[in-house]
């Protein structure tokens, strides 16, 4: 049978699916080329369509997105403090 694999973590995410032939299914596993690999791990995941594992993949870089916009956010409120800054008087250089 065949799976779709996916590669993204927290870090990073790779713009590919790998289409796997299983030998084996369980429900939390899959066995490819005689070795047991989990469905569900931090790096990778198991889908039973293309457009499933599409999903997942537009999905999380949604998040990282979204992420991203909002440390940006953070970031320039931070900035725009330590820019707003005055040196307090009798403070020299």
């Amino acid at each position: 049978m065949k799976k779709y694999k996916t590669n993204a973590c927290r870090w990073s995410i790779t713009a590919k699916i790998e289409e796997v032939e299983v030998e084996r299914e369980m429900e939390s596993s899959v066995w490819i080329k005689g070795r047991r690999n989990a469905k569900v791990t931090e790096f990778d995941m198991y889908f039973d369509t293309w457009d499933d594992a599409h999903a997942y993949l537009k999905k999380k870089c949604g998040e990282k997105v979204a992420y991203a916009m909002n440390q940006v956010s953070v970031q320039e409120k931070d900035r725009n403090k330590v820019w707003g800054m005055v040196k307090p008087e009798g403070v020299e250089k």
